[in-house]
């Protein structure tokens, strides 16, 4: 599975995350790890019941109860999309797309795209999505998830989302702003996971 490439793009005051990555899995392969419970819950987070179209969920991430997810499937192609709704504790509600298209030298390309995003969350977005799609590389590997590593890894790759919407023409977020929104829901971490974090950035095991 090859680079995982993300860019955000802006329409007036909306933005889309679009990522995208190559890989050498068949479509059968990637589509059972985005739509299988079991699956899912091995790299993106646990769903409190199968995933049927027009039917919403929950999703736990692993080892976190700070964050609260409500989704709902909306439509369903097998093998090759799924487009959901998706709320993320109390930010507004996105719409994230996931679609495997054939390679012609063989293979997938993996695409997803979260719309609806405003200015102040739409670095946050392309950060997690982005850390979760190598969470699918990991797993898709064998290689072990690391869950409670989502925010470390997200924390990493926020500031080039960030410089892709100065490069937009957006208003500037100062850094004061960004670390007082981190700070914030660190603070709210409960205090092992406060430990876990500074032995995953002591040892390096980032996913």
């Amino acid at each position: 599975m090859g680079e995982i490439h993300g860019y955000i793009s802006r329409i007036s005051d909306n933005y889309t995350v679009t990522l995208s990555v190559d890989s050498d899995f068949d479509r059968k392969t990637i589509w059972r790890a985005i739509s299988q419970e079991d699956a899912l819950s091995a790299w993106l987070g646990r769903p409190s019941r199968s995933i049927m179209t027009g039917e919403s969920f929950t999703v736990t991430y692993p080892n976190d109860t700070d964050y609260s997810i409500t989704a709902r499937l909306h439509d369903r192609r097998v093998p090759s999309s799924l487009t959901l709704s998706w709320k993320f504790n109390d930010l507004p509600e996105n719409l994230v797309r996931i679609s495997l298209s054939k390679r012609p030298e063989g293979g997938t390309e993996i695409r997803l795209e979260v719309t609806g995003l405003k200015r102040e969350d739409a670095a946050i977005a392309a950060a997690t999505w982005h850390a979760q799609m190598e969470f699918l590389r990991n797993y898709l590997y064998g290689t072990e998830v690391i869950g409670h590593a989502l925010r470390f890894r997200r924390d990493e790759l926020v500031p080039s989302y960030e410089q892709q919407i100065l490069d937009t023409g957006a208003p500037r977020r100062t850094r004061r702003e960004l670390l007082a929104e981190l700070e914030f829901e660190q603070s709210h971490m409960p205090p092992q996971e406060n430990e876990m974090r500074r032995v995953l950035h002591t040892h390096g095991h980032l996913a």
